[in-house]
């Protein structure tokens, strides 16, 4: 089924991804997901989020080029305190002063790597992903216009890359790998592209998106 998915031209794709959003975060109506793993499998380490939550949000930046449309990462820096190292979304927590989720999300990257929110088209919301950390992270989707910059932030990211959205809807490489929590192990979802591991939060917002996709796919056949 995801051959059919990743077969659709851009124009079909970008259509389908605003369809099977949220049009705002207040409508998502469902359980949050926890960091990566796979939401079935979410209920046996519910017990180890936080019952205090520090409500985030993060910019999942679709990119549309000639070769296809193309996701944006970002590899956060190696001299950060938390996260050290890994491959996320541009953004961060909700301050008092953003009105809703996308407005911290613009804010923050802005902040983190200098593009600017008017390349930005939000489209909608994915349902909250909450970490052990203490966050509840909305995932805020925009389509970005090719005419941008970016001016990065190297105390924050080290790095910013794209990868194929074709690649990240191929449910070939849709991966997982066992994580001991405690005294439970549960599977944890993961993209090797290239020599970059994308995993956790990461690679649970992208399936997230995915299993949007599909159902959207599956309600109009």
């Amino acid at each position: 089924m995801s051959q059919v998915l990743i077969k659709r031209d851009r124009e079909e794709l970008k259509s389908l991804i605003k369809r099977s959003l949220f049009v705002a975060s207040s409508e998502q109506g469902q359980s949050s997901r926890i960091g990566g793993i796979p939401l079935s499998e979410s209920g046996k380490v519910a017990h180890l989020v936080p019952v205090d939550l520090t409500p985030a949000a993060v910019l999942m930046l679709i990119i549309d080029r000639p070769e296809g449309l193309s996701l944006l990462l970002t590899q956060r820096s190696s001299k950060l305190r938390s996260h050290a190292g890994q491959i996320s979304f541009p953004g961060g927590r909700i301050e008092m002063n953003d009105l809703e989720p996308q407005a911290a999300a613009l804010r923050e990257t802005e902040e983190e790597i200098g593009l600017s929110r008017e390349h930005v088209e939000i489209v909608g919301y994915l349902a909250p992903h909450v970490v052990f950390s203490g966050f509840a992270v909305i995932p805020v989707v925009g389509f970005v216009n090719k005419a941008f910059r970016l001016n990065i932030e190297s105390a924050e990211v080290e790095s910013v890359f794209e990868v194929p959205l074709s690649f990240l809807l191929n449910s070939q490489n849709h991966l997982f790998e066992q994580r001991q929590l405690g005294a439970i192990s549960v599977p944890v979802h993961y993209f090797q592209y290239t020599e970059r591991r994308i995993w956790g939060m990461t690679a649970g917002m992208i399936m997230h998106l995915y299993e949007r996709l599909m159902r959207e796919l599956k309600n109009h056949e």
